[in-house]
């Protein structure tokens, strides 16, 4: 459940923030998000805390289902993000990362499903 928060937040937070997310601003723009452009040194923060958020989620739903694709992909988006905004940036990892946050989260899902019925 954290992880999805977290993922939906950071989605939502790169939606909001156009200036590094060009090719979400298209989606931001349509849900109405472009009202907190004056804000968006705050957003890039909240998206980083967010990930964070979205890892722990990743690693707690990794500690009830012991599978090891989804853990995986969860710690390799947030790696490929955090490289890209703080070592080099790169607009294609960071939609990798932001990728893997969705994959992981959903791959949980699946994953927590099926070891509910065990």
């Amino acid at each position: 459940m954290i992880e999805k928060i977290g993922t939906i937040g950071t989605l939502l937070a790169a939606a909001a923030c156009p200036a590094c997310f060009p090719m979400l601003a298209v989606a931001g723009t349509a849900l109405g998000l472009g009202i907190f452009h004056p804000f968006e040194g705050w957003i890039f923060i909240a998206f980083q805390i967010l990930v964070v958020i979205a890892t722990l989620g990743n690693l707690l739903s990794f500690a009830r289902h012991r599978r090891i694709l989804p853990i995986i992909i969860g710690l390799a988006g947030p790696l490929l993000i955090f490289f890209a905004l703080h070592v080099r940036f790169n607009q294609l990892l960071l939609y990798f990362g932001l990728f893997g946050l969705v994959a992981a989260s959903v791959l949980n899902y699946f994953a927590n499903r099926q070891c509910a019925r065990c």
